[in-house]
């Protein structure tokens, strides 16, 4: 190594270690004074904790790709906002802009640095070495929606984690996708349609409604329990187990294909066997079609107490 590059990169060294002397002279004052040096704050378990308030935002979509997570979706909140646990900044992108609530994953650290119209703006070396500190804790995010939600649409997408959603009763869309993991869905009600993709792990419902459902997985149990769909159902899985509970008393007048080559089908009590199609579907009816290619096929039905769930 030559020379200079020694010396450049003892400097580089040296001026690394004054900027964390820096930081932490930086810390200690603003503390002393009273001043906050990140957006986020620490909770009692030492998570770094940062909220969103998107109430009056006019939100109509909410998008999340992430990695490495578990994000969770509550209904019937008094105030509509998004909480990010232990993701610093630098690491995600967050932004609410034409119309759409949106959190990514971005590991990027240039992005500590904004261009703009004064020249370049770097927003600190205490948020890289905030990063550091929680690179290692389980990362969260938690969305609150109110009862009087705008929102028409949920595009959620997890790598490896959990997807789960409770008490929603409004019309909206859904698409969510875990790549490793579960997802996990109670106490729904939408009049529009629900898509769920799972790589591995499980897709469990409690009590859940909408227009229409898909499943497409691929090493996955899917246990669905007291759901009702108001037209069709197609659910395809490569290996696992599918247990669907219907709240209807049973599909007559649908179009039903079950299928489990490797496996053995119960339709409302009766073995048919590895495969299943209805003679006495009627014109234009809607389908219910399940594919197990690795695993059992269990229809069963709860039916329904309240009579709302009778009609489209």
């Amino acid at each position: 190594m030559r020379a200079t590059s020694v010396i450049f990169l003892i400097l580089a060294v040296i001026l690394a270690f004054i900027g964390v002397v820096v930081c932490g002279i930086g810390a200690s004052l603003a503390e002393e004074q009273g001043i906050a040096l990140f957006d986020e704050v620490t909770d009692a378990n030492d998570n770094l904790i940062y909220t969103y308030n998107y109430t009056g935002d006019g939100i109509k979509k909410i998008a999340v790709e992430v990695g490495e997570c578990e994000v969770n979706v509550y209904g019937n909140s008094e105030t509509a906002y998004i909480e990010l646990v232990n993701f610093a900044q630098g690491s995600y992108d967050l932004s609410a802009t034409n119309l759409t609530l949106s959190v990514v994953d971005n590991s990027n650290l240039l992005k500590l640095f904004s261009w703009g119209s004064e020249g370049i703006n770097f927003h600190g070396f205490r948020h890289y070495l905030k990063a550091l500190d929680f690179a290692d804790k389980p990362r969260t995010i938690n969305i609150y929606i109110t009862g009087d939600s705008a929102v028409k649409q949920f595009d959620l997408a997890v790598g490896t984690g959990t997807l789960s959603m409770q008490d929603l009763r409004f019309t909206f869309d859904l698409t969510g996708a875990v790549e490793a993991g579960s997802i996990t869905l109670a106490d729904i009600t939408t009049t529009s349609d629900i898509t769920i993709k799972a790589g591995q792990g499980s897709v469990s419902f409690d009590t859940v409604t909408s227009r229409s459902l898909t499943i497409e997985a691929g090493t996955a149990e899917v246990d669905l329990d007291a759901c009702y769909t108001l037209r069709g159902i197609k659910i395809d899985v490569a290996e696992g187990d599918v247990a669907l509970d219907t709240l209807r008393p049973n599909f007559n007048g649908y179009i039903v294909g079950l299928q489990a080559p490797e496996g053995e089908i119960d339709y409302f009590g009766t073995k048919v066997g590895d495969g299943y199609i209805s003679t006495d579907s009627d014109d234009g009816a809607y389908t219910i079609a399940i594919t197990a290619e690795k695993g059992d096929i269990t229809v069963s039905n709860t039916p329904a107490e309240d009579e709302e769930y009778m009609e489209e």
